[in-house]
């Protein structure tokens, strides 16, 4: 791991310890820095403000799903749900209407992107019919929906049953193309 990301992640594994204590938009970059004993300049040196740290957590959080290709697991939903609920107080204010990085839209659009460039990647499909573009959009405003719902319900129904509703959710059209990785035994 290099110095900058090692740095990033300093900062982004204190954004998540700071956001458990209080409100998102209450922490300062004071607070960042007193936490993470760096000076302002280092963090300047790699984020321009508090929300360019929020969306490096966002990017980093969305990377660490298509690396694992945890969208196409009972087990790797599970673990994106896990991981959410850990850090419930930093997902819940990423959920509020207020806040700038629209978190909801993000998600959504970095899901369609998911599906879209595996289609490219791993298929060499040029072009993707229509029906496809449909199921993609139709999979990913549900699954994205119930995940946003339940963040915003205060996450109290179980993870395995959102995990479980998101897997079984996934329209018959992408199945060729997205099988289920484990043998959880969620129907397709």
């Amino acid at each position: 791991m290099s110095v900058s990301k090692a740095t990033k992640d300093l900062y982004k594994n204190t954004l998540l310890s700071l956001a458990k204590a209080r409100p998102l938009s209450r922490i300062t970059l004071k607070d960042i820095l007193d936490c993470s004993q760096t000076a302002k300049q280092t963090f300047y040196n790699h984020f321009a403000d508090k929300y360019t740290l929020i969306n490096y957590v966002l990017y980093d959080f969305v990377e660490g799903i298509e690396k694992t290709r945890a969208m196409r697991s009972y087990q790797g939903v599970l673990s994106v749900l896990n991981f959410t609920k850990e850090n419930s107080y930093f997902f819940s204010a990423m959920v509020k209407n207020d806040n700038p990085c629209n978190f909801p839209e993000f998600y959504y659009r970095w899901c369609v992107d998911y599906y879209t460039g595996a289609l490219h990647k791993e298929y060499g499909l040029k072009a993707i019919s229509p029906a496809i573009k449909i199921a993609i959009d139709f999979y990913c405003h549900g699954a994205v929906g119930i995940y946003i719902d339940w963040i915003q319900s205060g996450m109290v129904e179980a993870e395995e049953l959102i995990a479980e509703t998101i897997i079984n959710s996934r329209p018959e059209a992408l199945a060729f193309y997205f099988p289920i990785d484990d043998s959880r035994g969620c129907s397709s």
